[in-house]
């Protein structure tokens, strides 16, 4: 197994569907104390696949087999794919509307296939927030590796504003011409949760049922007509991937993902170079914690976590409502944390909404548990405050009593809310 960590010249984008071309500057504050991104050694999932060995039998004869492969170790479902024609990423020689750019994703791992490519993979690190790497199988005689490489040269897309200025993740919604060359000269849109089904999935391929709701999917031109399309097999070499389906209710939640991913990488990021500057100038011990730079930071973190938490501003789904793939709900929701009466935040609506109860089930993910302490205090006792307040806060006027009783229920008994609250 090798473990190659260097900063390749060649360029990777999973869940940014562009390439931008923007440079990094050597004084990007999380490349300074304490975080040192590109110097630390990452400890994760995928550092965790390279120290793996695999019998032949274990199917790495086609770069298929290889992707089922690592998909499993990563614990990540096949039933989560999404399928962008875009020719975005390293691998745009490689990108055609018969042949796309496969996506997979579970709460803390993401992973970018294209038949015949390596595999583009983004993933959770306890320290380092979000990491980039490629994987490719690695053969012997009789046991098979992992060659893994850190990609340092993704932060050229995956850091920008869009981004917040951190390591993370974005999607975009693209015009493009019958070969998947994005069309320049016509708009393209940053996509996440807030923004409206009508400009959302240019590039992409979508399955599922839409009735009454307009989109850019499917068609080059963004003028497809269809309200609904249940598989790809006419559009798609589908015996090179997983599955037939680019799912549009994996393309919903993919898109808060990204979103909610990224804000816990700038909030933790953020506090922890505030806290360092300060103990480097010793002004810890000068001023009380709420008065001090780093409790603003992350007071002013957690307020923007919650909103994007209780999905403040969220876009309308409208029309008749959305039908999507059964097996990715069955996925999505076998991972979820149940209260005792059986309620839980990964209940799909695809109605005016996405989520039955409007708090993310981000809130259970790893990134969320690697925030500094005292931001998830912060972002606890801001939830508490507003799920039990009787006055209707001007940013939450969408929530009413029984959702956020609800949603409260579900916090009190699958998250250590109560032990912040003390």
């Amino acid at each position: 197994m090798k473990h190659q960590f260097s900063i390749s010249k060649s360029l990777l984008a999973i869940g940014c569907i562009t390439y931008c071309g923007l440079s990094i500057a050597a004084s990007e504050f999380f490349e300074l104390g304490p975080i040192h991104y590109s110097d630390s050694k990452p400890d994760n999932a995928v550092t965790d696949l390279a120290d793996k060995t695999f019998k032949r039998t274990a199917g790495y004869s086609t770069d298929l087999a290889f992707l089922k492969t690592v998909l499993k170790e990563l614990n990540v479902s096949e039933d989560t794919q999404l399928l962008v024609f875009s020719k975005t990423s390293a691998q745009r020689k490689r990108i055609f509307p018969r042949y796309p750019r496969a996506l997979y994703y579970s709460d803390s791992t993401y992973v970018g296939y294209v038949p015949g490519g390596p595999l583009e993979i983004i993933t959770h690190d306890p320290k380092l927030g979000l990491v980039f790497y490629l994987l490719s199988p690695e053969n012997g005689e009789e046991e098979h590796g992992v060659e893994v490489q850190r990609k340092g040269s993704c932060l050229s897309c995956h850091v920008s504003t869009r981004t917040k200025g951190v390591p993370g993740l974005f999607a975009r919604s693209l015009y493009t011409d019958d070969d998947g060359e994005i069309d320049f000269k016509k708009n393209n849109f940053d996509v996440n949760d807030e923004t409206s089904l009508t400009k959302r999935w240019g590039g992409w391929y979508v399955t599922g049922n839409w009735s009454g709701i307009s989109h850019l999917g499917n068609d080059p031109n963004g003028e497809s007509t269809l309200k609904k399309l249940e598989n790809v097999r006419d559009r798609v070499e589908t015996s090179r991937y997983p599955r037939d389906t680019s799912d549009i209710a994996s393309l919903l939640v993919f898109e808060h993902q990204c979103k909610m991913h990224t804000l816990f990488v700038e909030a933790k990021f953020q506090y922890e170079r505030s806290l360092h500057l300060e103990n480097a100038i010793h002004m810890a011990a000068k001023v009380k914690q709420e008065e001090s730079s780093s409790y603003r930071i992350a007071n002013n973190a957690a307020d923007t976590l919650v909103k994007a938490l209780l999905f403040c501003n969220e876009a309308n789904i409208s029309g008749d409502g959305i039908e999507g793939n059964k097996a990715f709900e069955a996925a999505f929701i076998s991972k979820a944390r149940v209260s005792k009466s059986g309620k839980h935040l990964r209940k799909l609506r695809l109605y005016g909404r996405l989520f039955k109860y409007r708090c993310s089930y981000m809130i259970h993910s790893e990134a969320f548990d690697a925030l500094p302490k005292i931001v998830k205090k912060l972002t606890f006792h801001k939830l508490h405050t507003i799920l039990t307040t009787e006055n209707i806060l001007a940013d939450f006027q969408h929530l009413k009593s029984r959702e956020k009783t609800a949603i409260l229920e579900i916090l009190k008994e699958t998250t250590p809310i109560n032990e912040y609250l003390k």
